[in-house]
């Protein structure tokens, strides 16, 4: 069973203000240089998945604020890959790409698990992101194999969006 201890008394929205104010002053500094902010969802954290994302983007609406879209920690949250980067849009400064199996095993190769890498790149495609795709995988015991064989399925995708497939 899972189970958390959250402190008491509990004041969500003092929490959710305070994280708030927290991120624009950390905007803010990063804007002064020239940055933009990236902020990564995990599970079970203040700004954990998509809808999180906009209601944060709702208190913060500077362009400057985005996100970074981790394939596997929205699959973790049940979000299906392709609707939250539509969601998402333009916010998303960066993706690391791993997919998951849905049950146990969230650091597999692209292609290795049950998110359609089609679709998904497909919605990164159409709403205009053209940053990097940073490959994660974890405890491989020949990861150069792994990670040459990801990165030409994942080639192989952007080929055939890029052709209209």
């Amino acid at each position: 069973k899972m189970s958390m201890q959250l402190p008491q008394p509990f004041d969500w929205d003092a929490i959710w203000q305070n994280y708030m104010d927290v991120l624009r002053r950390c905007l803010g500094i990063v804007q002064a240089r020239g940055m933009k902010l990236a902020v990564e969802g995990h599970a079970h954290v203040i700004v954990s998945n998509s809808d999180a994302m906009l209601r944060m983007f709702d208190y913060i609406p500077s362009p400057d604020m985005g996100v970074t879209y981790d394939t596997a920690w929205h699959l973790i949250q049940r979000e299906y890959a392709a609707l939250a980067a539509k969601k998402l849009g333009k916010r998303i400064l960066s993706v690391h790409v791993r997919d998951g199996d849905g049950l146990v095993n969230y650091g597999l190769p692209p292609g290795y698990g049950v998110i359609d890498w089609h679709d998904f790149i497909g919605a990164l495609h159409s709403v205009g992101y053209s940053g990097f795709l940073t490959l994660e995988m974890t405890r491989y015991a020949k990861p150069e194999h792994y990670i040459k064989e990801a990165k030409l399925y994942l080639e192989r995708i952007i080929q055939d969006i890029m052709e209209g497939k």
